[in-house]
């Protein structure tokens, strides 16, 4: 955030947006009620991933983007609560995204994909045999073995909601 600080000639803004994925549906996470949980639309332009309908928060400093990570989390809390335990499980994605007053847009993307490392609570919580969950596991799968064996092959993007979002981060327009 510091080296960012606004120049003369180029100026900076930076905004960040936090969603979960539950059961292939993309959630905003900076709803300002628990109540509010209208789907957001992923879709890719020039530009790269787009979130339709997420709340985009500015932020000035580091503490501002901690802080939308903490009430994002404790929505994602308030919303596993409030369904049943065979289906809590959430994938979230934070988007910090850096415009600079000349057009240039870059975007850090933060995954936390549910039951894709943490084997200890995905065995003891039955994940193994959770359809929804298992299907986005193959998902990913496939994704990463078509690209591991041919570049030029299509990529099976559209599976799932979390290899869509996933897309720029596997194979996109990293460099």
């Amino acid at each position: 955030f510091n080296s960012l600080s606004s120049t003369d000639r180029i100026s900076y803004t930076i905004k960040c947006s936090f969603v979960a994925i539950h059961l292939d549906r993309i959630i905003d996470l900076l709803r300002h009620k628990s109540d509010e949980t209208e789907t957001i639309f992923a879709r890719y332009s020039p530009e790269g991933l787009r979130l339709d309908g997420a709340t985009e928060l500015h932020c000035f400093e580091e503490g501002d983007a901690i802080e939308l990570i903490r009430r994002g989390r404790s929505f994602q809390s308030i919303l596993s609560d409030t369904v049943s335990a065979d289906n809590n499980f959430f994938h979230s994605c934070f988007m910090l995204t850096v415009e600079a007053s000349t057009g240039k847009r870059t975007t850090l993307s933060l995954f936390e994909l549910f039951g894709f490392g943490s084997t200890q609570k995905s065995n003891t919580m039955g994940l193994s045999g959770n359809a929804p969950y298992r299907r986005s596991s193959v998902a990913l799968y496939r994704v990463v073995d078509s690209l591991s064996r041919n570049a030029a092959a299509e990529v099976p993007y559209q599976l799932s909601k979390i290899t869509s979002l996933l897309r720029n981060a596997l194979g996109g327009n990293c460099s």
